[in-house]
């Protein structure tokens, strides 16, 4: 059985033309060939006298993958360029995802071991600091808020956009810590009346019901219902004094 000879893991190693430069310039071709490769071989554990191996080349690719892209969902993260800007910091971490699914579906053919490693390395870099959760819910109030952005996108591309960060809402560990921001941020909006549209508020409630579990979101649907509940009673009285 072929072996992955130390000279070939270092150069993979390497930090200028290795597997991270590789993965950070989206080298789709080169990448596959890795996997082609790694899917056969016997890495060599290097063992003084022993000659061992280990059977799973797989294991290896994984291994220097999680690494790199830890690193790079860490610097994502933590860019100081995006931190005070919602747009921007969410644009980044949506980017982020796209490259992570470009290089599984097209460097890794899908495969359910690096599948799972990119998903961690996406979640511990939402998960590392609770601000994530903040920037998400202002992005999310930027697009549903009246003057929220400079030039507002059309109400269908901000319902693709509220799907784009369900997508990152799901690997939150701390969910709550969203949803009670993102409580505020509806109640600022409603009852300020700076909502740009009522069925995107409720749309983007059912949205994460739906992937999450009824009980997330409860306490902002209930309240969307009341303030909902309290305008239809006010619009029926002031249509039954006009009519004295």
């Amino acid at each position: 059985e072929t072996m992955l000879a130390p000279h070939s893991a270092a150069e993979l190693a390497d930090p200028a033309t290795g597997l991270r430069q590789q993965l950070l310039r989206d080298e789709l071709e080169d990448l596959q060939r890795q996997y082609t490769l790694l899917r056969r071989v016997r890495v060599a554990t290097g063992e003084e006298g022993g000659g061992g191996s280990k059977p799973l080349g797989l294991d290896f690719l994984s291994e220097k993958v999680a690494e790199c892209l830890g690193v790079y969902s860490t610097e994502t993260v933590t860019d100081s360029a995006t931190a005070d800007d919602p747009v921007a910091f969410v644009s980044s971490l949506l980017a982020m995802q796209t490259k992570f699914n470009s290089l599984l579906s097209g460097a890794f053919r899908g495969d359910s071991a690096l599948e799972v490693v990119m998903r961690r390395c996406l979640a511990d870099g939402l998960n590392l600091r609770d601000s994530v959760a903040k920037q998400l819910v202002d992005y999310v109030d930027a697009l549903l808020r009246k003057g929220g952005l400079p030039q507002p996108p059309e109400e269908s591309a901000v319902e693709g956009c509220l799907e784009q960060v369900l997508t990152l809402y799901v690997h939150l560990k701390d969910k709550d810590v969203f949803n009670q921001y993102y409580k505020r941020a509806v109640s600022s909006r409603m009852l300020g009346d700076k909502s740009i549209s009522e069925y995107l508020e409720q749309a983007f409630v059912s949205k994460v019901k739906l992937r999450c579990g009824a009980s997330h979101m409860h306490d902002v649907e209930t309240m969307l219902q009341d303030i909902k509940q309290s305008e239809d009673m006010v619009a029926k009285f002031e249509g039954g004094e006009g009519r004295r």
